[in-house]
């Protein structure tokens, strides 16, 4: 095995080999004039070293780990690129472990053309991203794999893509429904009439329900408008 290119490693390991546990720094490296970082943590019998364009030192206080040195329980807190490594790197297992059961496609795939191979792979971590995804969004368990694969398979076979399909019509909100801001009809109290410019009140009456002509379709109502409460309106306009 070889280092990649511009990662000293076995620098790192030197430089490293007297640091306490935990101890964590950052190399700078640039490739093409484009730089990356090589984040560096000192563990027990290894140093970790991950390649990254982003990522701080920075201990992340709710991850921490246990080593036994020397018969003596030590402890140190993951940085911040450690942490999200060791949360996510069973990811890429899980998806795998997933993907091939109970039967993987590149199995059951006849041909071992290379590029079918590898469509097969792609189609297969699609399909498991799929699966998860959608238990993920609905809060729920994932199906089986086969059986989400049927249902695929059959949504496939009976999918109307391409099939010009009438729409049915959206409904179409009457004026009166509409709501516009600063605009909603009322009704004015019982044992009031017309509105009081002057006073700013409503006029008092007798009748309970009186009714005032509104002027456009000459109708007799108790409703008005917010925005001007002395002119009658039967309907919003």
């Amino acid at each position: 095995r070889f280092w990649p290119k511009y990662v000293p490693g076995n620098q790192i390991d030197e430089y490293m080999k007297d640091k306490p546990l935990g101890y964590a720094a950052t190399l700078k490296q640039c490739i093409d004039g484009k730089g990356f970082l090589v984040h560096c943590q000192k563990d027990d019998c290894y140093v970790t070293k991950i390649m990254s364009t982003h990522g701080l030192i920075q201990p992340i206080d709710n991850h921490n780990t246990y080593r036994n040195i020397n018969g003596t329980w030590e402890s140190f807190k993951y940085v911040e690129p450690m942490s999200r490594h060791n949360h996510s790197k069973h990811w890429v297992d899980d998806v795998n472990n997933r993907r091939h059961d109970p039967i993987g496609l590149e199995e059951v795939w006849a041909t071992k053309w290379w590029p079918t191979r590898q469509f097969t792979f792609l189609c297969s971590v699609a399909e498991v991203n799929a699966v998860n995804s959608r238990a993920c969004g609905r809060k729920a368990n994932t199906d089986p794999q086969l059986t989400f694969r049927r249902n695929l398979a059959v949504e496939m076979m009976e999918n109307k893509i391409g099939i010009n399909l009438p729409r049915p019509p959206s409904p179409v909100a009457t004026r009166s429904k509409r709501k516009v801001v600063g605009h909603e009809k009322r009704k004015h109290p019982i044992h009031t009439g017309a509105w009081d410019n002057v006073k700013g009140t409503w006029k008092t009456t007798k009748t309970d329900y009186t009714k005032l002509l509104f002027s456009v379709c000459k109708t007799k109502c108790r409703t008005y408008c917010t925005c001007n409460p002395a002119v009658p309106r039967a309907v919003l306009l």
